[in-house]
């Protein structure tokens, strides 16, 4: 039997693009960071992604190494194309020839997400003195492709190659103009989100990583996230991202407080290690208020309450937050981004799942970064706790200063304690700044109510990390203010039937102007 004439043989059909492509991809975002990718790997300094609104098109275009025509069709058109195929097998790792980046593509199906969005791609491209090449890919022909073919042949799509018509990159680069868009609207109000959504997606833009994107025409930067504004306290792994953060918690002196560098090496298990295998950059913040982290106008579907997994400087999975059942209020109020690059290297099996956009979980580095993720969101957790009671105290002092002398008047010591837990926990509740000041007095109503009673006690078996159980109290309070004024109102009226009563008896006027002294109430009609 011949090498030509197999007994068992196996066929792909084009079918599989559907699974693998033309369908693979939920999010724009998420497409536009595979091509731009691509542009990191190919040794590029700057891209530029070009939003048409009239033409209702993007255009991706970059300054990197190009493609000839063998590049085109053993590289690019070549659907699964494991550019770190030989590094794995010799374990060496594969650096790019010009600035030694670490790719960010392994699978290399990522160029067909481009039909989840679009089904006409125009590429074109051109090595440093080679001659440009462009071909056209089109969904509606590569399905028409999948309809047709004959299973006892090997099948293959063929772009069609076009005119370059002035598209071509400059000296060397690629430039993909997607068009016929699916369900993306391009609006100016939907670029804005774009610019945020991609920026979001990358921790690599930037003169120190010789990356640049613009939009436009115009930079991508970190301040184009939108979010390090919101946070309150962050817990920093690696590097400084508090330079970032405008509005962390200051002390009376203006000095942050809001800034916690956290150990970032650790072992299989997840445990702070020195000299353990694992190591993460990146920060876990703390909000002011939890629905600071809910997306709102172009961000409606955007709830920043996550924590993004990044690795090599590209989003690999959305929400590791999500794993994690802390319970408590807390939690509502965290987000963040935590690099782990060990996810991804070429010596290992690849983690990411089909789709790239999730980590295998059943891995072992993703279970350590796992336990260690969840490690240090409980102690992220009690710290606040313990943050939010001392800024909460010391806030609700600042703010009034009839507050801060009742605060100063209560004895014995021991009553503070409690009076600094209803401060605490109102800060912690999220409670709008204008609304702040009813709640400082409700809560004070409260102790003053149970301290009456005898039950200031009672404020200790609040649960510090459950703040809907102080809001039902305070929910209580105006009950409770209800009850007093209808005692008043009770006794008051008992007041006016006596005097009707001394009225209709023709009492003396003596007897009519001492009772009036008695409840000087009566002159004021009020």
């Amino acid at each position: 039997m011949t090498n030509h004439d197999p007994k068992y043989f196996m066929t792909i059909s084009l079918n599989v693009l559907n699974h693998m492509g033309l369908n693979l991809y939920s999010n724009t975002p998420a497409v536009l960071a595979e091509v731009i990718a691509n542009s990191w790997d190919a040794d590029a300094t700057n891209v530029n992604v070009e939003f048409n609104t009239g033409e209702k098109t993007i255009t991706v275009a970059d300054d990197g190494t190009g493609m000839n025509r063998a590049d085109v069709n053993s590289k690019y058109l070549y659907v699964g194309y494991q550019k770190r195929a030989e590094n794995e097998s010799s374990g060496q790792e594969l650096l790019t020839p010009k600035y030694d980046r670490r790719p960010m593509g392994r699978k290399g199906i990522g160029k067909l997400s481009l039909f989840s969005i679009a089904n006409e791609i125009r590429v074109f491209t051109r090595e440093e003195s080679g001659q440009p090449e462009a071909f056209l890919m089109d969904a509606g022909k590569i399905r028409a492709a999948i309809d047709t073919e004959n299973p006892s042949e090997v099948n293959r799509y063929e772009p069609e190659p076009i005119d370059v018509n002035g598209n071509a990159p400059g000296p060397h680069g690629t430039s993909i103009r997607i068009s016929k868009l699916k369900r993306l609207r391009l609006t100016e109000a939907s670029v804005k989100a774009l610019r945020c959504r991609i920026a979001r997606r990358f921790s690599v833009f930037g003169d120190t990583y010789n990356f640049n994107v613009s939009i436009n025409g115009s930079p991508v930067t970190l301040a184009d996230r939108d979010y390090f504004h919101k946070a309150r306290f962050i817990f920093q792994y690696g590097d400084d991202f508090a330079q970032h953060c405008s509005e962390l918690e200051q002390d009376e002196n203006g000095q942050v407080t809001g800034c916690f560098d956290r150990p970032y090496r650790f072992n299989a298990t997840g445990e702070h290690c020195e000299n353990g295998p694992y190591s993460v950059r990146g920060w876990i913040a703390i909000a002011w208020r939890s629905n600071d982290l809910d997306g709102e106008g172009v961000f409606e579907n955007d709830n920043l309450n996550k924590i993004t997994i990044v690795v090599r400087g590209k989003v690999a999975q959305e929400d590791v937050l999500q794993e994690f059942r802390l319970g408590g209020m807390i939690t509502k109020y965290m987000f963040g981004e935590i690099e782990a690059d060990f996810l991804d290297q070429d010596s290992q099996p690849d983690i990411a799942t089909s789709s790239r956009q999730r980590i295998s979980e059943d891995d072992a580095r993703y279970q350590a970064l796992c336990q260690f993720i969840h490690a240090e969101l409980k102690k992220i957790w009690t710290e606040t706790n313990t943050l939010k009671e001392q800024a909460g105290l010391r806030h609700a002092l600042d703010s009034n200063p009839h507050l801060k002398e009742w605060y100063e008047s209560l004895r014995p010591p021991r009553l503070k304690k409690f009076a600094e837990k209803i401060f605490g926990d109102i800060d912690k509740a999220g409670i709008d700044e204008g609304e702040r000041q009813g709640a400082y007095a409700n809560g004070v109503m409260l102790f003053e109510h149970l301290k009456m009673n005898h039950a200031v006690d009672l404020l200790e078996e609040i649960d510090v990390t459950r703040v809907d159980e102080f809001l039902r109290y305070l929910e209580d309070v105006d009950a409770l203010e209800a009850e007093h004024y209808r005692q008043i109102v009770e006794e008051r009226l008992a007041v006016i039937r006596r005097l009707r009563e001394n009225v209709d008896e023709d009492a003396k006027e003596r007897i009519l102007q001492e009772y009036i002294f008695d409840h000087l109430f009566l002159l004021d009609p009020g």
